[in-house]
């Protein structure tokens, strides 16, 4: 997607995280970094985020990616899940806080995904329900439900 002297339009037309006004994603490329514009017109271009926020990342133990990235959520929750499973294994002190916390949040995502399983293509809601009945499954083996 790069030209020029590191920028480049892109052919797709996106929706501007910033904004939510249509525009072409630009990439410009530094030695360190890439970086990340919706262009919308001449007078009209909105910084949507770097390609990786090596500094701030480094306080935490997954890498943070600016607005353009759509998919950058579900990679933290990923990444938070793995830490929070690292966690639980070695810190016994926090271990029923940690849990009640995650129950919370699995109660949550849960209710969010039936929701949006009504809204979704057949074949995603299918999924869906089958992921919470071996979930649903899982708790009545380990007698948690």
């Amino acid at each position: 997607m790069g030209s020029g002297k590191g920028r480049g339009l892109s052919s797709v037309f996106v929706v501007c995280p910033r904004c939510n006004n249509k525009g072409r994603l630009i990439e410009k490329r530094t030695p360190h970094n890439i970086y990340y514009y919706v262009y919308h017109s001449r007078n009209k271009l909105c910084y949507v985020g770097a390609g990786r926020y090596e500094y701030v990342s480094k306080l935490h133990d997954f890498e943070l990616r600016g607005a353009h990235d759509s998919k950058r959520y579900i990679d933290y929750l990923e990444f938070i899940v793995e830490i929070l499973g690292e966690a639980l294994r070695e810190d016994s002190k926090n271990r029923d806080e940690i849990v009640k916390s995650l129950v919370e949040a699995y109660i949550n995502i849960t209710e969010l995904l039936i929701e949006l399983s009504k809204e979704l293509d057949s074949d995603i809601a299918s999924r869906i329900a089958r992921a919470l009945e071996r979930v649903r499954a899982r708790c009545i083996r380990y007698e948690l439900s």
